[in-house]
């Protein structure tokens, strides 16, 4: 079993200059614990100069967008997961770069790999920095897998940290092979720097389940910076 970690980063000197340190914190951490097999997809989402990669192996794969105006931060997250699939991934995280990984990350795939309903399931682990789902907010993890059965905002995960099988996104993709859609029904942000998760509902419709794993704790600092990127591309399109 394979797992592809998709990852968006962005360094910026002016406005997000923390953003390569991120990174190191990321991957030492990634490399640390998670015992599992895994490639690493490093989405660029034009960052000031490109991020010079390190790696234990040959399991990462960098890809540097030129324009991250043209799709936002959804156009990285879609590439990132697309490239995963065609290398053939049995399980796919696609998460932030402000994040830290610990030992827990591995409950993460056992209970994905495990569930019953996996191909149909989109799963998220339990955090201190969220912002959506009040039963994601725990200050350590918690012996409890949580099914949201509702379809409004209290009934998805957040998107900092997700996980799904290969199976799922190939019965859940739309347009241009694009799991997460800029536009559907269910969008309460842009489509384009946010409001991503609220595309669940619209999965759940067509049948899938979505879980939290608390048995899995992720650090998130939750800087929430595409913000600043969706107040830049705002002006350029005005």
């Amino acid at each position: 079993m394979k797992i592809g970690v998709v990852v968006t980063m962005h360094h910026s000197e002016k406005n997000r200059p923390y953003g390569k340190e991120l990174m190191d914190k990321f991957i030492s951490t990634l490399y640390e614990n998670l015992e599992y097999d895994f490639n690493l997809y490093i989405v660029d989402n034009q960052s000031d100069t490109r991020f010079d990669i390190e790696s234990e192996g040959n399991n990462v794969w960098y890809h540097y967008v030129e324009n991250q105006f043209e799709t936002g931060l959804t156009g990285a997250w879609n590439l990132g997961i697309k490239k995963a699939i065609s290398d053939n991934c049995d399980i796919i995280l696609n998460v932030n770069d402000d994040i830290e990984f610990n030992p827990t990350i591995n409950n993460f795939i056992d209970v994905i790999k495990n569930h019953k309903h996996k191909h149909l399931s989109f799963f998220g682990p339990v955090s201190d920095g969220f912002v959506g789902q009040p039963i994601q907010l725990q200050k350590g993890p918690i012996d409890d897998l949580i099914e949201l059965s509702g379809t409004d905002w209290n009934s998805v995960i957040g998107g900092f940290f997700v996980g799904f099988t290969n199976k799922f996104f190939h019965k859940f993709k739309g347009e241009n092979d694009n799991l997460f859609l800029q536009n559907h029904k269910y969008n309460e942000g842009d489509g384009k720097w946010g409001g991503q998760e609220t595309i669940q509902i619209l999965w759940k419709n067509d049948g899938a389940k979505i879980f939290v794993i608390g048995t899995c704790w992720i650090k998130h600092y939750k800087f929430r910076d595409w913000k600043i990127a969706k107040s830049k591309d705002k002006e350029i399109t005005i």
